[in-house]
């Protein structure tokens, strides 16, 4: 039986008219994709809808218990191979087994789609930053690339000397492990929130290029961020997560640490706009207060100086105001 045979019949019978009509462009897309084998570990696709994902047992799984379906998009993580079926774990977290035939590395399932620029970051974000290195390496560029991803699309950190040659090439983060933190190296702009580069440079007059960046967020609260230095060979994380609040209240200084509690009566650092290069920087200021039953939201921008535990209050550029 083929491909499509297969996969249409696997479905609930209320879905076939769906199949017939709404899956077929997704299927004929993914064609191109059908001729590379899957393997233990990595990610793949549902091609169309109704793919029923079973238990173990049975012959040859056709039998065994059905846990639930797969339709088209949806991922899984490969854990093993049993001849025709694969063993999988769906995103949220169920395991089973679903013919092999119906899954596509998730790579060739993005490339086989109308439009793929969806899963990959915004042109306008910037991904090529003029360094001075340090040392020998001297003027170069930190640049990312593009890894596209179900989610939005993702980036990996190439370090570049000024002729062009690569001296790093950082890791791709693995967006599909939902159980650990992201890779504070790898970066990302997704849905539900954007981790990417906001200043690259010598941030506290250390003599090594750094970046900052934030931890992807999908509402208004205190900003976390995480912070990577330039060895001489290759990128490390300095730490992940710390916010930038301002302590002691009214103080204009700011201190990276964790921050777990409510946003309500702090005024934090929200992000960060531009890079004025010798330890200053622009950044966002944020702050809610109390109003009637409600939370009134207040926004300013300010000019920072980087210290070596966190910034201090330069001048403010917009003073803090509400936003509505």
């Amino acid at each position: 039986m083929g491909r499509l045979a297969y996969c249409a019949a696997s479905g609930a019978l209320f879905r076939r008219v769906l199949l017939a009509v709404g899956c077929v462009a997704i299927l004929l897309a993914a064609t191109v994709a059908w001729g590379q084998a899957l393997q233990p570990g990595q990610v793949a696709v549902s091609v169309d809808n109704g793919n029923n994902l079973r238990a173990a047992g049975g012959r040859d799984y056709k039998t065994a218990r059905i846990l639930g379906t797969l339709d088209a998009g949806d991922w899984v993580r490969v854990l093993g191979l049993d001849n025709a079926w694969a063993e999988v774990e769906r995103y949220d977290g169920t395991r089973g087994f679903v013919h092999a035939k119906c899954l596509v590395p998730v790579g060739q399932y993005i490339a086989a789609q109308k439009n793929p620029g969806d899963f990959r970051c915004a042109r306008e974000m910037p991904r090529r930053f003029a360094v001075d290195l340090g040392g020998a390496a001297g003027r170069g560029v930190v640049a990312l690339e593009d890894v596209p991803d179900l989610f939005g699309g993702g980036a990996r950190i190439r370090v570049l000397s000024g002729a062009g040659d690569t001296l790093w090439l950082g890791p791709v983060g693995d967006v599909y492990d939902v159980r650990g933190p992201a890779n504070p190296l790898a970066f990302y702009c997704h849905h539900s929130g954007v981790s990417w580069p906001e200043l690259v440079g010598n941030l506290d007059g250390g003599g090594q290029v750094e970046i900052l960046a934030p931890v992807g967020q999908s509402d208004v609260s205190v900003s976390a961020f995480n912070r990577i230095r330039w060895t001489g060979k290759a990128f490390e994380p300095v730490f992940a997560g710390r916010s930038l609040v301002e302590t002691p209240k009214g103080s204009g200084n700011y201190a990276f640490a964790p921050y777990e509690g409510d946003s309500l009566g702090v005024r934090w650092v929200m992000s960060f706009a531009k890079w004025r290069g010798q330890g200053l920087a622009e950044a966002d200021i944020y702050e809610y207060l109390k109003q009637g039953g409600g939370t009134q939201l207040l926004a300013g921008k300010a000019v920072l100086r980087f210290t070596p535990g966190g910034a201090q209050l330069v001048e403010w550029l917009k003073p803090m105001r509400a936003t509505q």
